[in-house]
């Protein structure tokens, strides 16, 4: 019987993939989080108002969540 402490080691390839697919989450998370500050900025850039700049950016957050 194998005691706990004798685990075996993950699998490179594992670990490479979760690490990537954690990269990608965190990455969402900044980009949306960075759209979000700057959404004032936006609305004026693109002559529109804040609500309307809202409904885009919930679009393009909910584009990146699929």
């Amino acid at each position: 019987m194998a005691k706990p402490n004798d685990s075996e080691p993950l699998d490179p390839a594992f670990v490479k993939l979760a690490v990537v697919l954690l990269v990608g989450v965190v990455m969402v998370v900044f980009d949306s989080t960075i759209v979000n500050v700057a959404i004032d900025v936006l609305a004026r850039g693109l002559h529109t108002s804040v609500s309307n700049g809202q409904w885009t950016i919930s679009g393009y957050v909910l584009a990146l969540g699929m």
